[in-house]
């Protein structure tokens, strides 16, 4: 049964995501460690199947020994890697792209704008009318040499997905988000609609609300697609390109 390490990156705040991931893992047919940096220090080794690396509170440029210690065993592991919102901050950076605090933070369902390059991809090329779900301060801007690797970008022209390399796929925004979990979160009284209503008003929130649907599509490609690599990789290659 290949074995999926998951580096969790919320420092033990309560969050949905990594049990949302958690549930991908385990219903694909592969087994989970999971590895808590932030609070124990704990972090895989090279003998995984597949990496997944969650969101995270604070900053993706934080000075402190378990950033470092992050994007140190990132370069040391092989299989194929997905950073989901700080995951994906973190393993940009380790790949030479830039990340920087954004001049207003992005909470909320925005549609996706895919790229050619994305819309070629077989984990976001069917993607095209769909939207995700991002709570996010800072953003991953693209070399210019790279622009056949970004797979989607914001409104604002950050990277929103990104092929970093042939086995690492990063996305800024929660494919972990499906309609079930935030049409309850968006309608019911949470710490997510609070914000929101303070961030957006109720006219824009009603607006996100309609948008809900459409979180199906992320959800059921994103993270089961890259979690397909692991549980099927090709016989010649062990850790097989995600294109």
């Amino acid at each position: 049964m290949p074995t999926v390490a998951l580096i969790d990156l919320n420092a033990r705040l309560s969050n949905h995501g990594v049990p949302s991931i958690i549930a991908m893992i385990e219903a694909s047919g592969c087994r989970v460690e999971q590895f808590e940096p932030r609070v124990e220090g704990s972090l895989p080794g090279s003998g995984f199947d597949a990496y997944i690396l969650t969101g995270g509170p604070g900053s993706p440029l934080e000075d402190a020994p378990w950033r470092r210690a992050v994007l140190e065993a990132i370069g040391q592991w092989e299989a194929p890697m997905v950073g989901v919102c700080m995951g994906f901050q973190l393993l940009a950076q380790v790949h030479g792209w830039t990340v920087r605090q954004l001049s207003r933070p992005r909470l909320g369902i925005h549609r996706l704008r895919l790229t050619g390059a994305g819309r070629a991809h077989p984990l976001t090329a069917s993607l095209d009318a769909d939207a995700a779900f991002e709570q996010r301060s800072f953003g991953v801007f693209a070399p210019d040499t790279s622009s056949d690797e970004v797979l989607a970008t914001s409104e604002d022209g950050d990277v929103t997905a990104a092929r970093l390399a042939p086995n690492i796929f990063g996305v800024i925004f929660h494919p972990e988000a499906g309609p079930d979990l935030m049409a309850r979160l968006f309608t019911e009284d949470s710490p997510i609609r609070e914000k929101l209503l303070e961030h957006h008003g109720p006219e824009q929130l009603h607006r996100m609300i309609d948008l809900i649907p459409r979180l199906d599509g992320p959800f059921r490609t994103i993270l089961p697609g890259f979690l397909n690599q692991a549980r099927h990789p090709a016989p010649e290659r062990p850790c097989s390109a995600l294109s």
